[in-house]
Order: structure tokens, then C-alpha cells, then sequence
């Protein structure tokens, strides 16, 4: 292939990609790392402290109490809205009702499902546990998510009403233990709501102990262009981190108040990238938009919240 590509390669080009082509002597390959100095590329930006807290903890700081009464979240297609203080109520209650079906730290909660207000519920009540979240690209065969299931070991599944037959089928035959339902109907006989699993908070067990900078928190799986999808581990502190990085280099270098903004969610919330965009407005106390992939309707909802899209 090679020999082909240096055909249409002018002749005097052509000679210094044949050499450079060669493979280096072990020799050589050493004179050279020898030779070399290291280069170290700094950000103009000064370091990021970041503090050995767990996810939950560093969201549900203390000063969330001026910011209780904000609007956290809101569907971009029924309109449904809660605070801050609502969402951390449905976050520990969740927790609460999880850790009577036996969830516990290092135990692995699937889900499957597109953008919804109830993903960052999911999320960080799963987080508030020690467990671990592993997410599914709602596109998925019954094939693709069963192998995911049960690479993770996954105890619970929480998908959408229509996406209900592909999760059952995936199912089978897994460690899933029960499959739950998001939004307000349950599918009789197959999956209750997660709001039905809301207990009250004064069962919540302590936050368990654990090392934050090695704690999982989240393991989404790659898009499998070469081979299998792979599992990615990401720890407490690797989210924490990457939302000090986003606020400092998004909002401090621009002095911009991120008290101002609002955020409309259209990035997949499976995917990393979607989840970061999810905890910062969280912790920057924004609004947050939940919005699926759908053009017409998030230019329709940038007319009602114009401070900030995030795409």
C-alpha cells in the first residue's frame, strides 16, 4: 500500500518517505530517545485544584442552599421542571430506594434510553451509593446490549416504555435482576417507574468510604469500530477534574457568570461528553435542558432560553 501511495508522490518527496519508511535499528531507535530532550506543553491557564471529594458530595455542596429554589432542570418536550432542591430530594430518594432492592457500593446499574430528565436522577443517586452506572446507546439491538449486560454484570436495567421489548430481550439470561421504567406509566406485568422505587430519605444509608481518585463511577462503552465495544472506567475524581477543567477554561478565562447561563442538552447523555455538559450545569446551579436530538425542536427551545446552547 504504501508502494502504491509513493507513486503519486513528487520524486524528490518520494526518496524521503522510503527513508523515513524504513524501520530504525534498535540501536538507532535508542541513539535517538537518548538524544532527545523532553518537550512539556503547559496551559496558559493556572493548575486546577482538585479536591478529594466523591461526585455527589462535590455537587451537593454546601452552597447549594442559595441556589435550592432554581430552576436544575427541564424537559424540552413536556415542559416538566424541578429545583435544585427538588432534584437533590429525588436523587436521595432514589438512592434511598435502591439501597433497599440491595444496591451497593461497586454494584453496577444498567441504562438505556435517550436524553431524559430523569437520566441525571439515575445518575447521581447511583453515584451517591458508590455504585457504578453504566450507559447504553439507546440505538442498540437486543445483541449489542446483552453483550454489555453482561460484560458489566449489571443487577438493574432502567430504560423507556419503547425501548422496553429490546431491554427485555437483552435481559435474558443476564445478571439483570429487574428492569425499571423512566417517566410517569409503568408497563404492566414487565417494568415499574423509578419513581416507584422513591423511599423515604431517612433510610439513606452514609455516603460508604471510599478513595474517590479510585472509586468508578461510570462506565460507558466505546462505539466498537475495532472489534467489540470497550468499556471505559471513569472514577469519581476523573469527573470531578474534568469539570474544574470545563468551568475554569469556559467560564474564569472569559469571566463569564455561569450563574446566567442555561444549558440545552442535545449531546447524548450515553456518551461523556453529554454527561459532562449534564453534571457541570448541575454544579454551576444552571439550568438544564434536557433536549434529544431533534433540530427543529432545539431551535425552538433557544427562543425561551437564549443564554447559552450547548450542542
Amino acid at each position: 500500500m504504501l508502494g502504491r501511495a509513493l507513486h503519486s508522490v513528487k520524486p524528490g518527496l518520494r526518496a524521503v518517505a522510503q527513508q523515513l519508511s524504513r524501520p530504525l535499528s534498535v540501536a538507532a531507535a535508542a541513539a535517538v530517545t537518548a538524544d532527545q530532550k523532553p518537550t512539556i506543553y503547559t496551559s496558559p491557564r493556572p493548575n486546577v485544584t482538585i479536591p478529594k471529594q466523591d461526585l455527589y458530595s462535590f455537587i451537593f455542596d454546601p452552597s447549594l442552599s442559595k441556589h435550592a429554589h432554581r430552576t436544575a432542570s427541564v424537559d424540552g418536550v413536556t415542559g416538566e421542571q424541578y429545583s435544585f432542591a427538588e432534584l437533590q430530594a429525588k436523587v436521595d430518594a432514589l438512592a434511598a430506594g435502591l439501597t433497599k432492592l440491595g444496591l451497593k457500593k461497586d454494584d453496577v446499574v444498567g441504562i438505556f434510553a435517550p436524553n431524559h430528565i430523569e437520566f441525571g436522577v439515575v445518575f447521581l443517586a447511583t453515584a451517591r451509593l458508590g455504585a457504578v452506572l453504566t450507559t447504553a446507546n439507546p440505538t442498540y439491538t437486543a445483541e449489542e446490549l446483552k453483550f454489555q449486560l453482561e460484560d458489566t454484570k449489571a443487577k438493574f436495567l432502567v430504560t423507556l416504555p419503547e425501548l422496553l421489548p429490546t431491554a427485555v430481550e437483552a435481559a435474558k439470561g443476564t445478571a439483570v435482576q429487574a428492569l425499571y421504567v423512566l417517566g410517569p406509566n409503568e408497563v404492566s406485568g414487565k417494568a415499574k417507574t423509578v419513581t416507584s422505587l422513591f423511599s423515604s430519605a431517612s433510610s439513606l444509608p452514609k455516603i460508604p468510604e471510599f478513595d474517590p481518585a479510585q472509586q468508578d463511577i461510570v462506565l460507558p462503552y466505546s462505539s466498537g469500530t475495532t472489534g467489540q465495544p470497550k468499556g471505559t472506567q471513569l472514577t469519581h475524581t476523573n469527573l470531578v477534574a474534568n469539570m474544574l477543567q470545563h468551568h475554569d477554561i469556559l467560564y474564569t478565562a472569559n469571566n463569564i457568570d455561569p450563574l446566567n447561563e442555561s444549558n440545552i442538552c442535545t449531546l447524548p447523555l450515553y456518551h461523556i461528553y453529554g454527561m459532562t455538559v449534564l453534571l457541570n450545569s448541575y454544579r454551576m446551579r444552571q439550568k438544564l435542558v434536557y433536549c434529544g436530538v431533534c433540530s427543529t425542536r432545539f431551535l425552538s427551545l433557544i427562543r425561551y432560553f437564549p443564554a447559552a446552547a450547548q450542542v
